[in-house]
């Protein structure tokens, strides 16, 4: 880890404070002004899941992921809004490049092949938001098979994503793990997105 150390040079602190870091990976100085900082802790972020299962009924068919969950202390800047039914409207409130991951726990009992994309502002369109579908196949012989989503997207202040995903088969299901006397629980799935 490298080492950061504040300076401050008299007789007014307040203008010339800087910070100054040294990478034991690389051997460099690297420099920051107060403001470059406040700046990078103010970036977004956010983490939300979901602990109840959430099943696909029809096969090829879109389901918005629902997040009914947000870690407060992971979380500045961006929130989970109701879709006007359910909570899966990821909203953010500064202007920036995102990235986006989700991990899911899918289960079904027949072999699938599921989709995951992004939805922006209610449109998946590719002149809207592109290439950002992801495909797995998930075997049925397999208790959990996991599934692992990251993109990067550019968003607007306001703007909100929804993560989508469909299955061909039916019955196809994100599924929760409860706690128990080894591990707490375990969401079905786990979303996060970082402005960077």
């Amino acid at each position: 880890m490298g080492k950061i150390a504040l300076i401050s040079q008299a007789p007014s602190p307040a203008l010339t404070d800087f910070l100054v870091g040294t990478s034991s990976a690389d051997s460099k100085t690297y420099s920051f002004t107060i403001s470059q900082l406040a700046a990078l802790m103010a970036k977004s972020k956010g983490q939300f899941y979901d602990s109840v299962n959430q099943l696909a009924t029809l096969a090829n068919t879109a389901y918005a992921v629902i997040l009914r969950g947000t870690d407060s202390s992971s979380t500045s800047g961006i929130s989970v809004v109701t879709d006007g039914v359910n909570l899966t409207r990821i909203t953010v409130t500064n202007t920036g490049t995102y990235l986006v991951s989700c991990s899911a726990i899918l289960r079904t009992g027949t072999n699938a092949v599921v989709d995951m994309w992004l939805r922006k502002n209610g449109v998946t369109v590719p002149s809207n938001i592109s290439n950002t579908n992801r495909k797995m196949n998930v075997l049925a012989a397999t208790s959990n098979n996991y599934m692992m989503y990251e993109t990067i997207v550019s968003l607007t202040a306001g703007d909100y994503i929804q993560l989508v995903w469909a299955s061909d088969a039916t019955g196809t299901l994100f599924q929760a793990d409860s706690v128990n006397t080894l591990h707490a629980e375990t969401p079905c799935v786990i979303a996060s997105i970082i402005q960077i």
